[in-house]
């Protein structure tokens, strides 16, 4: 039986009358016509929550607001404790009250007019204890996809544990997804996050810097010290990504060898090229689709990683672990499904790639097709 969770965070979010904000990094001519609507220059804090012996405080990065936030009274349930430690990481920071896991409600001072009050989460590193962690973001894509998509993790790559952070999705409810996700053998715990901040800017221009996305950096840091204390492995993979290593193999095998326990691989795009009339997003899926252009080098690097074997310096980003520099291993590979692809970072849920007709060029996916197979005898379906 599937321990199912639905989480929500406790936020301190500058009010909109408060003559605060963060500022943002990028100069005026190098913003996008809506940069400052989607740039999050209000949210301090996405969550407050006991992790160990400590209190853990996750969010984008302070920038100006750093000394504010540094010299601000901090008090649980009524009684003082010192400031956070702020460590700043990329496109995030953590904050950490060492040795305060005790209390309800932390009241934060941080100017003369203003305070705010945020409930103290629980610590939730039990639930994926010595486990294989699948984490996600996701937003409206659909229920069924997400099923399939978790099915194969957990029947290919021995994933037992997910965390899926959804991002306001108004399509569905969250207890829609967790009823999605039942019955998938050998998925033993869900958590579903609440996650309801602004994605950020991408970089105006290529070449101009990532400085301004901070929601899913946030995120992952936050999965971090909130959910995989104890977890033996994680991998972070888009709805759009199945990883897949050549061998049969999972991919945390790959990264157990490794002798910094990260393993680095780039992926394939599988196309969405068929042999019948194009199918409708109710009912395709990714077995659908198994075919890719041979010509196109591979791209949109990913990783999994040994947790024990990471240090504090070493973050959890998207494409990356940062500093870690494992070789790139040529046994594993992801497959990224354009047809599952949505631009919802872009607040946009059309289809980037239609299906097309089959042809000569494409070349089918062999070890792909068996690892749909065998997901389909894990499952039983």
């Amino acid at each position: 039986m599937t321990d199912f969770r639905i989480i929500r965070t406790s936020e301190l979010v500058l009010p909109p009358h408060a003559n605060i904000r963060r500022l943002p990094p990028r100069e005026p001519e190098f913003q996008q016509p809506d940069y400052l609507e989607r740039f999050d220059a209000q949210t301090v804090f996405c969550d407050v929550f006991r992790s160990g012996d400590d209190l853990v405080l996750v969010g984008p990065p302070l920038l100006n607001l750093e000394e504010r936030f540094a010299g601000a009274s901090y008090s649980l349930d009524g009684a003082p404790v010192p400031a956070p430690s702020f460590t700043a990481l990329n496109r995030a920071q953590r904050g950490v009250i060492a040795g305060h896991n005790q209390g309800d409600d932390l009241l934060v001072d941080y100017d003369v007019d203003h305070s705010a009050s945020v409930r103290i989460r629980s610590d939730l590193s039990s639930l994926f204890d010595g486990m294989n962690v699948l984490a996600a973001m996701q937003r409206n894509n659909e229920l069924h996809w997400i099923r399939d998509w978790a099915s194969f993790y957990v029947s290919v790559n021995d994933v037992q544990a997910l965390a899926l952070y959804d991002m306001r999705s108004n399509l569905y409810r969250m207890e829609d997804i967790a009823e999605a996700l039942q019955g998938i053998r050998g998925l033993e715990t869900v958590v579903i996050v609440d996650w309801p901040y602004k994605y950020g800017v991408p970089a105006f221009s290529n070449g101009q810097p990532w400085d301004s996305d901070y929601c899913q950096y946030v995120a992952w840091e936050h999965c971090r010290r909130r959910f995989l204390r104890s977890a033996r492995a994680v991998t972070i993979a888009d709805l759009d990504e199945l990883f897949l290593a050549d061998d049969g193999r999972s991919i945390f095998a790959h990264a157990d060898e490794d002798p910094h326990g990260v393993v680095r691989f780039k992926q394939r795009f599988i196309e969405p090229a068929v042999k019948r009339h194009p199918t409708d997003a109710k009912t395709r899926t990714y077995a659908d689709y198994l075919y890719y252009l041979p010509e196109k080098p591979l791209s949109t690097p990913k990783w999994a990683a040994i947790l024990p074997r990471l240090e504090d310096r070493h973050q959890l980003l998207i494409h990356s672990v940062g500093n870690n520099h494992s070789a790139f291993s040529d046994v594993v590979v992801g497959r990224q499904f354009r047809a599952m692809k949505l631009a919802w970072q872009r607040k946009s849920f059309d289809r980037h790639h239609p299906d097309v007709p089959l042809t000569r060029a494409y070349e089918k996916d062999a070890v792909l097709a068996r690892a749909f197979d065998r997901v389909a005898q894990v499952q039983g379906r």
